[in-house]
């Protein structure tokens, strides 16, 4: 393990003489490799407010990377809830966000209403006939 002076100077090293020589993608382009659609740095294209997006946090999508609202599930304004995704981030494509409105209880041992189990079952499996 390093010490802290010669992490110190590397930090520094890389930080003063190679920031400059290195080229990074700029977090305000939406689609920061040309020549791939599917790929957007997607904190340019969100509008809700109560969606967050840190930078360089992209999503690969290739039928339509700039809507990735439409992934964000049962997000109603009333409710006030927020989604916060930090930054460096990447999303896969087909990926939701099943957010507060749903409804779901939390307090059980399913994220699922108990009694829509019940109801399936009982739909699936008639009971025994005697």
């Amino acid at each position: 393990m390093m010490n802290r002076e010669k992490y110190d100077a590397v930090y520094l090293f890389f930080y003063y003489f190679l920031s400059d020589r290195m080229s990074y993608p700029n977090p305000k382009n939406p689609h920061p490799m040309s020549g791939f659609p599917q790929i957007c740095f997607i904190q340019n294209t969100v509008k809700n407010p109560n969606i967050i997006i840190g930078d360089y946090t992209y999503y690969d999508d290739p039928i339509d990377s700039e809507n990735f609202e439409r992934n964000v599930l049962y997000h109603f304004p009333f409710i006030g809830d927020q989604l916060i995704i930090g930054k460096f981030c990447a999303i896969a494509t087909g990926v939701k966000f099943i957010m507060n409105g749903a409804n779901h209880q939390l307090s059980g041992f399913l994220p699922i209403p108990s009694t829509s189990l019940v109801t399936i079952g009982k739909e699936s499996h008639p009971p025994p006939q005697n």
